[in-house]
């Protein structure tokens, strides 16, 4: 029995032994799943808005401004600044003078009576001669500046004893004398009008409006005898503001035709002390330049015939009194643009 257990611990033994030695078959390597790419979890609309770009709008193109609304034209009512549709004038006229009259008191000394040109002999009529234009500005009105010039001779004896600026003529010298005048005005008015419509191209425009002026006033007189003799020779130069008025109505007919029916008028009453004007040695006392007109327009060219009146007075330093009138019809010719 001792034997049976002993084989058969020996046989149990050598089975373990031969178990160990056989070798079983490879176990396959467990396959790993290949690893997935951790899903983020998604992001709240809150760190998307954070993260993402700040979002900007598509840039618009610069708006322009709305270009100015072009003025309306003028067809109605009322209107100020400058007559409508008007730029500029030049303008030439010729004054036939009916009338003229100029005296002169000149001298430091004791008053004398004054010298006037029916004295020297000169005539009473004459033509004076202007040029001129006028530009329109719109709203802030209308600007001017206008001359005229004037040149008279004499040639007489004397009707009596004459004196001016010391020097004395007796009576019956024959003398010679010439006085030249010159007048400019420089003016800046506002034109001020209502129209009425009467059709496409008719209406009838009443206007008005004020006018300051500067006026000046030159003037020079030359006197001698003939032969050998006294002489004597001066001039003048007065300078002031007036001020004035123009007042009209237009008919405008057709685009081609217009009439016009106008005055103008400057004014300057004799003020104390003269205050509006610039000279004293003479300074303006007084001023008065009036005109009435018909005038017709066909396209650009403008033809005007008028009555005139223009008087002026003037004294200081050892001017004691200078003083011219004259009166009469004038042409004017104008082209207006």
């Amino acid at each position: 029995m001792n034997r049976a257990v002993i084989v058969a611990l020996a046989l149990a033994f050598a089975g373990s032994a031969l178990g160990e030695d056989d070798p079983s078959p490879p176990e396959k390597p467990e396959q790993q799943a290949p690893e997935k790419p951790e899903q983020q979890a998604p992001e709240k609309p809150e760190q998307q808005a954070r993260e993402k770009p700040e979002h900007q709008a598509p840039e618009k193109p610069e708006e322009q401004a709305p270009a100015e609304k072009a003025e309306q034209p003028y067809t109605e009512g009322w209107h100020g600044g400058s007559p409508p549709g008007e730029h500029v004038v030049f303008r030439a006229d010729l004054w036939a003078i009916e009338r003229q009259r100029t005296l002169l008191e000149v001298g430091h000394g004791p008053r004398t009576r004054a010298v006037v040109t029916g004295d020297l002999g000169e005539p009473a009529t004459g033509d004076a001669g202007g040029l001129g234009f006028e530009v329109y500005s719109g709203k802030t009105g209308w600007f001017s500046i206008d001359w005229w010039t004037l040149q008279s001779r004499g040639l007489a004896p004397l009707a009596r004893e004459i004196e001016i600026d010391g020097t004395t003529f007796a009576q019956g010298t024959v003398v010679a004398s010439e006085i030249t005048q010159h007048i400019v005005k420089i003016r800046d008015g506002l034109d001020i009008r209502y129209r009425f419509p009467a059709g496409p191209e008719t209406w009838l425009d009443i206007n008005f409006g004020p006018v300051t002026a500067l006026v000046i006033r030159y003037e020079s007189f030359d006197i001698h005898s003939l032969g050998p003799g006294p002489r004597s020779s001066d001039a003048l130069l007065a300078v002031s503001l007036t001020p004035g008025l123009r007042a009209g109505v237009d008919l405008h007919a057709t685009n081609e035709l217009t009439l016009r029916l106008g005055s103008d008028v400057d004014l300057l009453p004799h003020l104390a002390h003269n205050p509006l004007s610039f000279t004293r040695a003479p300074s303006l006392d007084a001023w008065a330049d009036a005109r009435g007109y018909f005038a017709a327009r066909f396209m650009f060219v403008e033809l005007a015939l008028g009555w005139r009146y223009y008087r002026s007075l003037g004294s200081g330093g050892k001017f004691r009194q200078a003083a011219s009138q004259m009166s009469g019809a004038f042409a004017e010719l104008a082209v207006r643009f």
